[in-house]
């Protein structure tokens, strides 16, 4: 099972390697599918607990908050930028309002996400993007100079690996609590039926006979 969760561990990895992180940043992942939790468990293992979970799922928002984040919000029932400033704290730039966070795990590929990291972003904020975009995005790219933001995308590419093994033989994350279902190998097709519904599933494995 550790050896079947390095993959999205690393792509998680990278993520938040990505981001420059310090302990003390307080983080918003959005999505709280397999990617968004791998960066959750990354996150926790390298020191950092503020963290705010958003998805549309709330059965990945619970997935969320048992792998470390200490807010889950879920678009559908509130305002997540209020819920985001309750968690993060309030700040303001150029006289206009602002959420205190200090980095974004975007793993959603939703272009109202990304405008919305835009529009409340603090100054220095850091926007590290690991989603599959599937279609151009129109952004206010004046903010990148006026609040200074920096952008990243990330794609793991192996390197990661190492580091993730290193993480799952610590001990100090239990990365298994991503999963929400096991199947046998010749049941591929509804794992992949299953996978595909993001309300009744985190990461699905697929498992070989030995």
């Amino acid at each position: 099972h550790q050896g079947a969760l390095v993959e999205p561990l690393g792509v998680g990895m990278r993520a938040v390697q990505k981001a420059e992180l310090r302990a003390a940043d307080r983080v918003v992942v959005l999505g709280a599918g397999p990617i968004g939790l791998a960066s959750i468990v990354c996150l926790r293992y390298l020191g950092v607990t503020d963290i705010v979970a958003v998805d549309l799922s709330d059965m990945r928002l619970a997935l969320a908050e048992r792998l470390g984040a200490r807010v889950v919000c879920n678009p559908e029932g509130s305002d997540i930028w209020e819920a985001i400033r309750d968690a993060h704290g309030r700040a303001s730039i150029h006289g206009m309002p602002a959420v205190g966070t200090d980095v974004y795990i975007e793993t959603t590929g939703v272009p109202d996400v990304v405008r919305g990291v835009f529009h409340n972003a603090k100054l220095g904020t850091r926007l590290v993007a690991v989603a599959v975009y599937k279609q151009e995005i129109s952004l206010p790219f004046l903010g990148v100079m006026a609040k200074e933001l920096t952008i990243r995308g990330s794609m793991a590419r192996g390197s990661e690996f190492a580091d993730v093994i290193e993480m799952l033989a610590s001990g100090k994350v239990d990365a298994s609590r991503m999963i929400t279902h096991e199947f046998a190998f010749d049941r591929f097709m509804e794992a992949l039926e299953t996978a595909r519904q993001v309300d009744r599933a985190g990461k699905v494995i697929v498992t070989f006979p030995s």
